[in-house]
């Protein structure tokens, strides 16, 4: 794709009825192929997330899943609220279509998939005769597995190309960082982990209190080398990968309650919660001093993701699911 093409797609969004997504994800030579697989009968079509609504017409509804990555016109809706004019009523207009889209399609599919509760009553609200099905977002215990915990630093994992990621650096940088820095204790190193252009890690990196890694094709050794991991989100969707990425690496979680939306998280016990700067801190510098609280909030974590989200209980569930989509007629 051009450079130009998402500007491109963004533009064409301004077209009445029109959703800026329509188009980032139309393609005349996948429509060709999609053409030609659907001369065989299926028994199951898997659709991932809505983005892929220009081509649900020309599949089988009735043996169609549809899967939710997120409440995607909520979370539109937040961001929107979060920007000034023009982009807030252009995002605002935005989040009202893809509601329209939502509450278009989730009726037709034989199954939509969320990953959370919360996602599954937003979507399908007013919404009469919609099929659902919880499915959170899992994780390979085998792959995260408990680090030794080598360092004292901090680590966030999350790349910049990602709203919510951006608006968590932004905060972080301007409010809790200064709390951290004021509060005439020893440095808290901060590593921000994921993909960052050099100029975004050159205009963020605050020498020996926040460094932004950029992309890593192993997350796991970074992450063996922080003492706590921080999830200081203000807006998002959907469960957080990068929160069951931390618990099962059994390191001990500071999070906003946005981004435990949708977790069985509890404050104190695998988790600690802050939604302002001062709490946030704080809650960083009890990690921090307490080695016997970090033990017990990680050991929590890894508990708490061997329970409810290992990949192979997860995959039975949704395989057992696409058996029971009505059989080809």
């Amino acid at each position: 794709r051009s450079r130009l093409g998402p500007a491109r797609d963004r533009a064409e969004g301004v077209r009445p009825g029109r959703s800026y997504r329509e188009p980032m994800y139309r393609e005349p030579g996948f429509t060709a192929a999609l053409e030609r697989a659907l001369a065989i009968r299926w028994d199951a079509v898997h659709v991932d997330s809505l983005d892929l609504a220009g081509y649900l017409g020309r599949l089988p509804l009735a043996r169609t899943a549809l899967t939710h990555h997120n409440h995607e016109s909520e979370l539109l809706a937040r961001r929107a609220a979060r920007e000034r004019w023009p982009a807030r009523r252009y995002l605002g207009v935005q989040a009202r279509r893809l509601r329209a889209l939502e509450r278009r399609w989730a009726p037709q599919v034989a199954l939509n998939v969320f990953v959370s509760h919360p996602d599954a009553d937003g979507v399908l609200a007013g919404v009469p005769g919609a099929r659902a099905l919880v499915i959170p977002n899992g994780v390979d215990l085998s792959y995260f597995t408990p680090v030794p915990r080598l360092g004292a630093e901090a680590a966030f994992l999350g790349g910049l190309q990602w709203a919510p990621n951006r608006d968590a650096l932004q905060w972080f940088g301007d409010d809790v960082l200064p709390q951290l820095r004021r509060d005439g204790a020893p440095p808290l190193p901060v590593r921000w982990i994921g993909q960052a252009s050099a100029a975004e890690r050159a205009a963020h990196d605050v020498p020996g209190w926040l460094a932004l890694t950029g992309y890593v094709p192993d997350v796991r050794p970074v992450l063996a080398h922080a003492g706590m991991f921080i999830a200081p989100l203000r807006f998002g969707a959907g469960t957080k990968l990068k929160m069951l990425d931390a618990w099962a690496s059994a390191l001990p979680v500071v999070a906003t309650t946005v981004a435990c939306e949708g977790l069985p998280a509890v404050d104190g016990e695998n988790v600690l919660v802050a939604d302002d700067a001062a709490g946030f801190a704080a809650a960083m510098r009890r990690v921090q001093g307490d080695p016997a609280l970090a033990r017990r909030l990680g050991e929590a974590g890894r508990r708490t993701v061997e329970a409810e989200f290992g990949w192979e209980a997860l995959g039975r569930r949704l395989a057992d699911a696409y058996e029971a989509l009505p059989p080809t007629a």
